[in-house]
This record gives structure tokens, C-alpha cells and sequence, in this order.
């Protein structure tokens, strides 16, 4: 009995001795990370940064005692995500310390197609020159220009590719960040159509067509840590999710806007409850 009380006490001495820094900084070890990755629609191009659905997942789950790191850059495809995560370092290494990872890819899979064709078409060597000679073309030439575009066999032909890359891509991008991190749980944002139908029903559906399978193959390898947020629907019941337009004077920005940012939000939170994420 008298060695079992003369352990204990030196126990007791031993955690008061401990420094009062060491015992707080058990909790910021236990912290959970939150790794948003992809494109210029997670970067939140188009919006205030606090605006941008990084930020407002990012306070949602920080209630959960998660910190948030941004690691999205403007134009990249799904081929580029898969060669950042099997080649280089600061990918890797964020993806090894993440819990949550939440990716907005494939967009410019098709998009990238539909700006060199128009570059081409207006004969321009920017992006800002070609916004330049759009204006200076005016409606008549804009509309000319759109039914050439749409019966471009050539055209259609690589944004058939863009489709076919990502659902080759997409897997695959799944294994590199399981192989990296078998914990992780990735939450990837669906593929929204941003033409109004009843400015151009034949465009519409050209895009329809193009979506159409790039959101089946992220639902086909959906499992226990891979999941979609449906931005897809949310964007489709609300016009004001984003201000595309090709009627003149036109908006080409694909962008989601505020409120589709906040719809972002809403879905990513209705995917899961974090406090199922954790390793």
C-alpha cells in the first residue's frame, strides 16, 4: 500500500513539473486540417476573399477545431492536380497533414478548348486582346462567331478529350491522395453548367452533354471517405448563382458569384458532419 501512494505522488510531481506551455500545447497538436485544392473557382476568383466558399467552410469548420489552407491557382486542369500530387513536394506534404480536402476541378478541362477556339476565331495572341477585339467586333460578329464555334467538329472534338482526360484523371487523383494519406477525406465540388438556356438552348446543351458524364464519374467513385457536394443542383435552381452570358452586352465570366459561393458553402455542409473527419 505505502509503494502504491509513493508512486502516485511522484506522479502528481512529475505533471506539475511539467512547464505550463508543454501541457497547453497538447490541444494545437490534436488540431485538424482543412486542404482546399483546384481551381479558379476555389481560389475564388471573381470575389472578395472572404466571399469565396474556402472562407466560409473554412469558419464552419473551424467550430470543429480545424485550420484551413488554400492551395488553388486560376486555369489549372484535372491533369495538372494528378501530376502536383505524384511529383512534387508542397503537394504532397499538405495532403499528407490534411483531414478534410475539398477540390474544385474539371472545369477547365473544357473551358481551356472553348478559349483557344475563340482566340483563334478573333485572331487573338491574349486573353485581354481577345476581350479587346470582342468588344470592338460588336453583337454581329459575337453571334457569327458563336455558330461557328458550335459546329466546329474540331472544337468539339477537344472538348471530348477534356472530358475523357477527367474521367481518366479523377480516380486516379483519389489513389495519389489515399496513397499519400489513407485517412483522408475528400469532398469534391460537381460541375456546374453556367449557360442560360434561354439565351442559347443549343450551347446549353452542348455543356449539358460535357457535364453530364464528368459528374457521373465523380458519383461512381464516391465511397467511405470520398464524397460529392452537389453544386451542380443548387446552381441550377438559382439563377443569380452566377452571371454568365453570351447575349450582348455579354459577361463572360464563368465565375460563381457571392451567392454562389454561399451555395457552395451549403453543400459542402450538407455532405457530412465533421465530426466524423478525423484520422
Amino acid at each position: 500500500m505505502y509503494k502504491k501512494w509513493m508512486v502516485f505522488i511522484l506522479v502528481v510531481i512529475m505533471i506539475l513539473a511539467l512547464p505550463i506551455n508543454a501541457l497547453a500545447a497538447r490541444p494545437n497538436a490534436e488540431a485538424r486540417t482543412y486542404l482546399n485544392l483546384g481551381d479558379s473557382i476555389a481560389r475564388g476568383t471573381g470575389v472578395d476573399p472572404m466571399d469565396a466558399y474556402f472562407s466560409g467552410y473554412s469558419e464552419y469548420l473551424s467550430g470543429f477545431g480545424f485550420e484551413g489552407g488554400n492551395m488553388a491557382f486560376d486555369g489549372v486542369t484535372s491533369s495538372w492536380i494528378l501530376n502536383e500530387l505524384l511529383y512534387t513536394d508542397w503537394m504532397q506534404e499538405a495532403v499528407e497533414e490534411a483531414d478534410v480536402i475539398t477540390i474544385s476541378i474539371g472545369g477547365n478541362n473544357i473551358l481551356q478548348p472553348v478559349i483557344g477556339a475563340m482566340m483563334k476565331a478573333y485572331n487573338a495572341q491574349s486573353i485581354s486582346e481577345l476581350e479587346e477585339k470582342i468588344v470592338n467586333g460588336g453583337p454581329d460578329i459575337w453571334d457569327i462567331i458563336i455558330q461557328q464555334l458550335l459546329a466546329d467538329d474540331e472544337l468539339r472534338a477537344a472538348l471530348w478529350l477534356g472530358v475523357e482526360d477527367f474521367q481518366s484523371h479523377w480516380p486516379q487523383i483519389i489513389n495519389a491522395i489515399h496513397y499519400l494519406n489513407e485517412e483522408a477525406n475528400i469532398i469534391i465540388l460537381s460541375i456546374y453548367n453556367p449557360v442560360c438556356k434561354m439565351e442559347s438552348p443549343e450551347l446549353y446543351q452542348l455543356m449539358e452533354e460535357l457535364i453530364r458524364p464528368m459528374n457521373q464519374t465523380m458519383r461512381e467513385n464516391q465511397g467511405r471517405r470520398v464524397s460529392v457536394a452537389n453544386v451542380y443542383n443548387a446552381f441550377r435552381r438559382n439563377e443569380d448563382a452566377v452571371n454568365f452570358s453570351i447575349a450582348w452586352p455579354i459577361n463572360l465570366d464563368p465565375h460563381p458569384t457571392n451567392i454562389g459561393h454561399q451555395l457552395i458553402v451549403e453543400e459542402l455542409m450538407r455532405v457530412r458532419n465533421p465530426r466524423v473527419f478525423a484520422k
